[in-house]
């Protein structure tokens, strides 16, 4: 069986056995990566040397759109969906498992970023001004950022946030889901989906305190005590794309005088704090 045959069918197995981020992430992996080097294998003629190539390639010019390198992790996540297919393959059909000896990159090393004390209290303080103000819009965006670091909350948790997770009597905000572009097949384009959080841990109620109590009831006075199903960083009953968020919270930093790093780095900050 022609490789790229048995990934389009393993794919339609997969739509509706994982979440629709997991299955996007296989889609765009094997659309652009494993399909340009292997997809034209018959399956039992993939063997070590078939992969090492492949891996050499995506080493060399993996990214389709730039011709440049793919990072390790990239490379390892190709690696290991092109055997985890062939395994599959080889199982609906009781035959031998095959093994490969292939040479990997070595994994990564990231220094994980965190802000600093100073740069921590420019946001806050930041913050503090548009929750004074009378911009209710730009304070909806400001304190998402606030959840971000003091909260520790992902980005596409708080783009998904309602009014309705928080409960102010007990001092605790709900977390049951997140928000993300998905992109489905070539031509087909993507939407934003509001789904279950990133793991089974994701769902979790997660205790505020002082800062974050002034954020949000500054926040709800402003907006004028908002419904239950409204999201907090839009204000509206529509919800926030991540991406477009991000770029939010960038413009933010900069005007904050703070370095510009990944909203990510937030919840880096409040876990070293913690």
């Amino acid at each position: 069986m022609i490789f790229q045959d048995w990934l389009e069918e393993w794919l339609q197995d997969k739509k509706n056995e994982v979440k629709p981020a997991t299955y996007s992430s296989y889609l765009l992996a094997i659309e652009n990566h494993l399909i340009p080097i292997l997809g034209g294998y018959e399956i039992e003629e993939i063997n070590s040397a078939v992969l090492q190539e492949a891996v050499n390639k995506w080493a060399k010019e993996g990214n389709i759109k730039t011709n440049q390198p793919l990072s390790s992790k990239s490379i390892r996540e190709n690696y290991g969906l092109a055997t985890r297919t062939i395994k599959a393959y080889c199982e609906k059909n009781k035959m031998p498992i095959i093994t490969y000896k292939v040479k990997l990159p070595p994994r990564d090393n990231f220094d994980i970023e965190t802000f600093t004390k100073e740069e921590q209290k420019k946001i806050i303080l930041k913050i503090n001004l548009a929750c004074a103000g009378k911009r209710v819009k730009y304070a909806c965006k400001c304190v998402g950022i606030g959840l971000g670091l003091c909260a520790g909350l992902r980005i596409g948790e708080v783009c998904a946030i309602k009014w309705g997770n928080i409960d102010f009597e007990n001092r605790t905000i709900l977390i049951d889901s997140t928000a993300q572009r998905i992109s489905g097949k070539k031509g087909e384009g993507s939407e934003i989906v509001i789904g279950n959080p990133k793991t089974s841990n994701g769902f979790r109620t997660i205790p505020f305190n002082a800062t974050i109590e002034f954020f949000l009831l500054s926040l709800y006075e402003l907006c004028n005590h908002p419904g239950k199903d409204i999201y907090i960083v839009t204000n509206s009953n529509k919800c926030r794309e991540p991406r477009t968020y991000e770029s939010t919270y960038k413009t933010f930093l900069r005007k904050a005088g703070v370095k510009t790093r990944k909203f990510h780095c937030l919840r880096h900050s409040f876990a070293t704090k913690a």
